[in-house]
């Protein structure tokens, strides 16, 4: 009697256990947090595989990624750019988790800044569908304020030597062209 009972509990656990393990696979709160372990981690091809193949990663107001590949390409930047990322739930509601992040990285810690984000997250089956990260409006300012302090490119006046190298240039390609002119019409008469 003893061993069919302890059989019989040995049973009940092992058809439990692939359903609890099924359930916390895709409980939306419990992947989101393995999600940002796996990046804190530096494991980006493991991030990367929680997305849907046509998930929508959409930073707001930057950018908008479609798909895993392009998707990845945010991560390759995330890398290069020793980003760090911290991660508040906020509420969970269904297959949507909606969080805080803190996002910095090399660049914006340069700038003193680090952004602060509200993101939505939505699973299906497992795997992330769309993900909408919006810059709180105090960050957005920050950033702004921020960027305008930084020095203008591609509109500035060349610098007086590269003036001088042009005109230089010219007048050389001027007397070529007039001594051509000279040989050339010598040679007619």
């Amino acid at each position: 009697m003893k061993t069919r009972v302890i059989s019989l509990v040995v049973l009940v656990v092992l058809l439990a256990l692939p359903m609890s393990v099924s359930a916390q696979e895709t409980d939306p709160e419990a992947l989101l947090t393995t999600i940002h372990e796996t990046l804190v981690a530096g494991d980006f091809e493991g991030v990367l595989s929680y997305y849907a193949d046509d998930a929508v990663l959409t930073l707001v107001p930057i950018a908008t990624y479609t798909g895993k590949e392009e998707i990845r390409t945010y991560f390759e930047e995330f890398e290069a750019g020793n980003a760090t990322l911290e991660l508040e739930i906020l509420q969970v509601e269904g297959d949507t988790v909606t969080s805080r992040t803190w996002y910095s990285n090399d660049d914006l810690r340069a700038l003193g800044l680090t952004l602060e984000n509200i993101d939505e997250i939505t699973f299906q089956d497992g795997k992330i569908v769309t993900e909408t990260a919006t810059l709180t409006d105090e960050s957005l300012a920050a950033l702004q304020a921020a960027m305008a302090t930084l020095p203008e490119t591609g509109g500035e006046t060349l610098p007086f030597y590269a003036l001088v190298m042009i005109l230089g240039g010219l007048v050389v390609s001027c007397g070529l062209g007039v001594g051509f002119l000279r040989r050339r019409s010598h040679q007619v008469l």
